[in-house]
């Protein structure tokens, strides 16, 4: 009985040998390469392998080990080199003042760079309550042939898209 299956461009009903399954062959409708599937028949179930009780408790075990890690890495707010529990101000002081327009430069390039989106989001907006001095930040940085040494270390296409990127939302 011959393997009957539709095509995946033309949607053509196939017709073709048992001897070809499990091959690619052309669909005589549309002249396009098809993958001709195994008769049904021969598609049986797969026995699965037994389930392993230490296998599955050391994967939970690890699972639940880095969830906590996890949670503990997303309240760390101090980088290599600061003391350690200072938190990392990148959104402006408390009294409202916007902090030094090149540390939030550099601190959105940090926060872009490791993923942070919403502390990019915040240096962004404090950058436009000092926005002159954050664009002759960002074109002063972007004339640079290499970042300072307090900038995250990046590749200069990379650092220059960031850059870019900041420059549009001012």
């Amino acid at each position: 009985m011959p393997i009957e299956f539709h095509c995946t461009h033309c949607e053509q009903l196939v017709r073709a040998p048992n001897e070809a399954a499990g091959r690619k062959g052309k669909c005589p409708h549309c002249q396009n390469i098809v993958y001709i599937p195994l008769p049904p028949e021969d598609s049986g179930e797969i026995p699965l392998a037994p389930v392993d009780d230490d296998a599955e408790r050391r994967a939970k075990r690890l699972e639940t080990e880095a969830r906590e890690l996890e949670r503990k890495l997303r309240g760390e707010r101090s980088l290599p080199g600061e003391p350690a529990g200072s938190a990392r101000r990148s959104a402006g002081r408390a009294g409202g003042a916007p902090d030094d327009p090149r540390a939030l430069v550099r601190d959105f390039v940090a926060a872009m760079s490791e993923g942070r989106l919403q502390d990019a989001e915040r240096c962004a907006y404090a950058l436009t309550q000092a926005k002159p001095q954050a664009i002759s930040v960002i074109d002063s940085l972007s004339t640079q042939d290499k970042p300072p040494a307090d900038f995250p270390p990046l590749p200069r296409p990379v650092l220059l898209g960031f850059l870019k990127q900041l420059r549009a939302r001012l």
